[in-house]
């Protein structure tokens, strides 16, 4: 080692290696920052990714989520109703009951189709309601629901479309104390509540003569309301 150290040609050639040492092992450590910068590009690239894709597949599940609670919500559980009616007509007498007004096993609200399918009938929840504007007018209503277990419970509100009219009811003592056999149907208004919330208003104020019916001693009047075409689309 010390004769290297001594001789010019043997020192020029440990120079030359160090010197090509050193270069080349700067050009190595060029190389390893290259290649650290694709790989550390590359990892953040894949970061990115499978952030991306975690954030869609969270987002995915929202969706599929909030689809399943709409879809959830769409289907109806508890469909009731309010009526109010008001008319006139020409009696001697109060030809009405407002006390012990039968509930549950009677109907005052029928939804209908022309396409033969299947009534939805509410049925009285509370003793119905006769109020005396003047002597001769006076309202009535009434409060319902469709039986738990029966048609539409478990259908969605899309099925609410297949039905055009509403049928409605109004119960009476007798036709004695009636002038004329007949009542004045000035103002309808419906509510349809669909699993707690108020969903539709049906109004009408047309004016519409309707004839008294008479069958195994009861007597009541029976008239129907046309539904706006695609009113449950709303």
């Amino acid at each position: 080692m010390i004769d290297m150290l001594n001789n010019l040609s043997s020192l020029i050639n440990l120079h030359d290696i160090i010197f090509w040492t050193s270069v080349s092992l700067v050009f190595l450590g060029g190389l390893l920052q290259v290649g650290n910068y694709f790989v550390q590009k590359r990892i953040d690239d894949l970061k990115n990714i499978e952030i991306t894709q975690k954030e869609a597949d969270t987002k995915n599940r929202l969706t599929e989520l909030n689809k399943s609670l709409k879809d959830e919500k769409a289907i109806i559980k508890d469909f009731t109703s309010n009526l109010l009616v008001k008319f006139s007509g020409d009696w001697t007498e109060s030809p009405w009951v407002q006390m012990f007004s039968p509930t549950n096993h009677q109907y005052y609200v029928v939804l209908q189709s022309t396409n033969k399918t299947e009534d939805i009938i509410f049925y009285s929840t509370t003793p119905y309601v006769f109020n005396e504007i003047d002597k001769k007018t006076l309202t009535f209503e009434s409060n319902q629901s469709v039986k738990k277990g029966i048609y539409p419970h478990g259908k969605s509100f899309g099925i609410l479309n297949n039905y055009d009219s509403i049928v409605i009811h109004i119960p009476f003592i007798s036709d004695k104390n009636f002038i004329k056999n007949e009542i004045i149907v000035e103002n309808i208004e419906i509510n349809l509540i669909i699993n707690g919330v108020k969903k539709f208003q049906i109004k009408h104020a047309e004016r519409q003569t309707v004839a008294l019916l008479k069958h195994d001693n009861r007597t009541w009047a029976s008239f129907g309301l046309a539904i706006p075409n695609n009113y449950f689309e709303k």
